[in-house]
């Protein structure tokens, strides 16, 4: 591996691990809300790091009693979303054959 590749993984692993901290911190601040008693879509909105249709769909499963079709509803709308994204970044990267 060349040395701009080598610092480029090292970069990525970085920002994995900080991605990772931060959404595991966001996790933690919207369980301390819903421990104090604050709707689970209110406590993910406080964060500002969950996706708006997160948020969403939570808040619309709390409303109708049907919070786990809603939460597994949103999970396969972001799963979608980040294939989709890893598939036009895989294409922006990929080198052109004549």
């Amino acid at each position: 591996m060349s040395a701009v590749g080598s610092a480029a993984a090292a970069s990525a692993a970085a920002f994995s691990a900080a991605a990772f901290l931060a959404a595991a911190a966001a996790a933690a601040a919207a369980s301390a809300g819903v421990r104090e008693g604050m709707p689970l879509a209110r406590a993910l909105a406080a964060t500002r790091a969950f996706p708006p249709v997160l948020v969403h769909l939570t808040a619309s499963g709390e409303g109708s009693g049907a919070l786990a079709p809603m939460l597994e509803r949103a999970a396969a709308d972001l799963e979608r979303e980040a294939e989709r994204r890893i598939a036009e970044a895989d294409g922006a990267v990929e080198p052109k054959t004549a």
